[in-house]
């Protein structure tokens, strides 16, 4: 499963698929949420 293609996931950054996870990589000037699902 690719969390990435999860509707809202890394909103205002890009996601990266991991095995099993993911991770989110902000756009400048956002910074990841305490869920670390969306950057803020």
């Amino acid at each position: 499963h690719d969390e990435c293609q999860d509707t809202g996931m890394c909103t205002n950054g890009h996601c990266t698929n991991m095995n099993g996870s993911f991770r989110c990589q902000c756009n400048d000037g956002y910074v990841l949420s305490p869920s670390k699902n969306t950057c803020i």
